[in-house]
């Protein structure tokens, strides 16, 4: 029996020894990681970073921390974010982020708050902890900006999976749930004669490859760009508006798309003059548009629903490959 207690005993100490180096290397890990940033110009503050959780798991908070990339001019910071982890299986994440956060651009200061807001991420930790597959779900999301703007979402999910590609290539699904967009917008839909109300679920599946992993790098130096995607499903819709998408671009290093998405919309003139409103389009191109839209619909024999093919060839954009719509916007990630 002694013997057995003695093992017991031993067995103890060493998984005590065990979590406590593993506490001490956490810690010690993201406090050279602001400590690198800070060397590199960063702005990369925090009050403190503490680890509990023992015996089984490696729970770490760090208060108050605060980053600003001086390349880009993005700033984010928080009461807290809190990185949980078992302590026998350290490369899978969960992280957990206040009811309130703010991002800044060098255009203005986005304020997110969240009744709930966390995240699980499975990593390699021998590849700068590339993400291997991620879920993020958030819940009575509510977006303020400086530029006195408000955008609300009862829920939210975003998922990512990195396939077999040999070029770093994630499957990736996004799902926003009563969206309600700025007001601005709601009342450009009123002027277009209907009723706004707000959105239902919006769905976006795609696969896109990157140029680079989503790994430390993406947040310590530049973040990966898109090459190729291509979107299986998307959809969304607006009070008496829907749009439909789907579609293979290609992309290349100065983030010009080229390729064709097919786009179904329904009530297409609301739209129409939505962007028209917005000068989302030229006006000098809004009839044009209209007239080339008439004509589709008309050979489809719905006038309220088109379908119809999005080009995007040498820079530019086309609608039927008909009605030019001016210059291709560039597909870059900041």
């Amino acid at each position: 029996m002694k013997y057995l207690l003695a093992a017991i005993l031993a067995a103890a100490l060493g998984w005590g020894g065990y979590w406590l180096y593993g506490a001490h290397a956490t810690e010690s890990a993201v406090r050279n990681w602001f400590d690198q940033r800070e060397a590199e110009a960063w702005v990369a503050n925090y009050a403190s970073i503490d680890t509990s959780g023992f015996p089984n798991r490696f729970d770490t908070t760090i208060a108050s921390p605060e980053l600003a990339d001086p390349r880009t001019g993005v700033a984010w910071s928080a009461e807290f974010i809190q990185l949980l982890s078992l302590s026998y299986k350290p490369n899978h994440l969960i992280a957990v982020w206040p009811h309130e956060q703010r991002l800044a651009t060098p255009l203005e200061t986005i304020t997110m708050t969240t009744s709930d807001l966390r995240g699980s991420l499975v990593v390699n930790p021998l590849a700068k902890m590339a993400i291997q597959r991620t879920t993020i779900e958030g819940k009575d999301i509510a977006l303020s900006s400086t530029l006195d703007w408000q955008a609300t979402a009862s829920a939210m999910q975003l998922a990512m999976r990195r396939t077999d590609a040999e070029q770093p290539t994630y499957d990736i699904a996004l799902s926003l749930s009563e969206v309600t967009p700025p007001a601005f917008l709601s009342r450009l839909v009123e002027r277009a004669g209907l009723e706004p109300g707000a959105l239902g679920t919006a769905e976006i599946d795609a696969t896109v490859a990157f140029d680079a992993p989503w790994d430390l790098d993406a947040l310590e130096t530049a973040r990966p760009q898109p090459r190729h995607i291509d979107l299986k499903r998307s959809r969304a819709g607006w009070g008496e508006l829907e749009l439909q998408a789907k579609g293979k671009l290609d992309v290349d290093a100065e983030g010009v798309p080229e390729g064709e998405v097919t786009i179904r919309a329904t009530n297409w003139k609301a739209m129409l003059k939505v962007a028209k409103e917005s000068g989302a389009i030229n006006p000098d191109l809004a009839g044009l548009i209209e007239g080339g839209l008439n004509l589709l619909a008309r050979m489809g024999g719905n006038g309220d629903s088109i379908d119809v093919p999005l080009s995007f060839k040498d820079g530019r954009m086309a609608l039927g490959g008909v009605v030019p719509l001016g210059a291709a916007p560039r597909i870059v990630l900041r």
